[in-house]
């Protein structure tokens, strides 16, 4: 498990991924198949281009989501900005078959979705999900998709993790979670039990693939709040790695300390508490472990 996979690799591991479990799919009776897109990371899950390959010619519907701009009672909060067509398609002339590559941590979003799509529910057959997802997104994500009352078949990457503090992070530590032997014991012999139970095994979905500097930096700040937490010493080996591959991506240490103020203000913010308004930087975050 290498905790800074990111970029084009990460995407083409993804895509091929998708395209094995598609396979033991039975796609074959679903006539009528539109996939969508509710979040931007959504799209690396690559349905609709495997999709295509397998012969198939689904219709695109995507929905455009807001989510974690604030918390409220506890729960992220999540709207729809756009719908840019998923309804005129699916709320006309049914057994429509929605094929989804979504990560779902808290279910806020796939909730919101979901009550979004409600009114249409009678022209819908079958709703599939695909990705990365925690016990209490999944559990969550099954009490609205009963509501609704139509078929769903659920395929979860690698089990079901638990779900942070911050009602983001993905993790192996926090319970409840289902996690298959094998992918715990592969973890855990890379990073170790104390980081492999507190790291976000998912992290920024959509800067993983598409702008891995940013996934990077996302880590660094990870490894950190761990050291600061448990003086794990491996972690700091983490954090170095991390600075060091922002550098050999032709990063000045300014642009570094950009992306690490960026990414740890953000972390801040999920927890629904206010960042510090001074920067952020390597130097200060190098100091603060020595």
């Amino acid at each position: 498990m290498n905790p800074f996979l990111s970029g084009k690799k990460l995407g083409n591991i993804l895509r091929e991924t998708t395209k094995d479990l598609l396979h033991e799919i039975d796609t074959n009776d679903l006539e009528k198949i539109v996939t969508s897109v509710i979040l931007m990371g959504g799209k690396y899950y690559y349905i609709e281009e495997n999709l295509v390959e397998l012969g198939l010619k689904p219709m695109k519907g995507e929905i455009i989501i807001k989510s974690r701009e604030e918390y409220r009672d506890g729960d992220i909060v999540a709207r729809i900005v756009e719908d840019k067509g998923l309804k005129k398609i699916i709320c006309n002339d049914g057994d429509w078959n929605i094929i989804i590559g979504e990560t779902i941590a808290s279910g806020a979003t796939m909730e919101t979705f979901l009550n979004y799509i409600a009114e249409c529910s009678r022209y819908i057959n079958k709703l599939i999900i695909i990705g990365f997802h925690t016990f209490r997104g999944i559990k969550r994500t099954l009490k609205n998709i009963n509501k609704l009352g139509i078929n769903a078949e659920i395929y979860s990457l690698g089990g079901l993790l638990g779900l942070g503090k911050n009602l983001t992070d993905m993790t192996l530590g926090d319970a409840p979670n289902e996690i298959p032997e094998p992918v715990t014991s592969k973890v855990f012999s890379r990073l170790g039990q104390t980081i492999g139970k507190r790291l976000c095994m998912v992290g920024d979905f959509t800067n993983s693939v598409a702008h891995p500097e940013k996934y990077i930096a996302e880590r660094v700040i990870q490894f950190w709040e761990i050291y600061r937490e448990t003086q794990e010493q491996k972690a700091l080996y983490y954090i170095r790695e991390g600075i060091s591959r922002l550098m050999t991506m032709g990063l000045s240490i300014e642009n570094i300390d950009n992306l690490v103020d960026m990414e740890y203000k953000k972390r801040i913010s999920l927890i629904g508490e206010k960042p510090p308004k001074h920067k952020i930087t390597v130097e200060e975050l190098l100091k603060s472990i020595i």
